[in-house]
This record gives structure tokens, sequence and C-alpha cells, in this order.
């Protein structure tokens, strides 16, 4: 079990997933929020925008 018993496991299928929209183009960035027993996890992965303002920036777990 990882922190907050969420599986190390399967954050690293939720990883993969939002890693694969990202990579596909089909969005710039995806962020995700989990929550048990009072615990947060967040994934985030990619970047704020295509193109403009905040092209490039990297997705953090607080947006």
């Amino acid at each position: 079990m990882a922190a907050g018993g969420f599986s190390a496991g399967r954050l690293t299928r939720l990883r993969r997933l939002l890693e694969r929209y990202v990579d596909s183009g089909y969005v710039p960035g995806m962020l995700a929020v989990l929550a048990r027993h009072g615990q947060v996890h967040t994934e985030a992965i990619g970047s704020l925008a295509f193109e403009g303002a905040g092209a490039g920036v990297p997705m953090a777990g607080d947006c």
C-alpha cells in the first residue's frame, strides 16, 4: 500500500492512463484527485495549455 492507504499499483495504472491522454495530444494536461478516509492524493500530468498563456507550464497537484 502507498501512503494514505492507496494501492501503489493502482496509482501507477492511473498515472499511465492520464499519460496516454496527454501523450496522444487529446488534452494538454490532466489532474486527478482521489480521497479515501480523509487522505487526499493527487496525480498531475502534462501542461496547463496547448498554446499561449500557460503553454508548457507543468501541471501541479495544487491546480
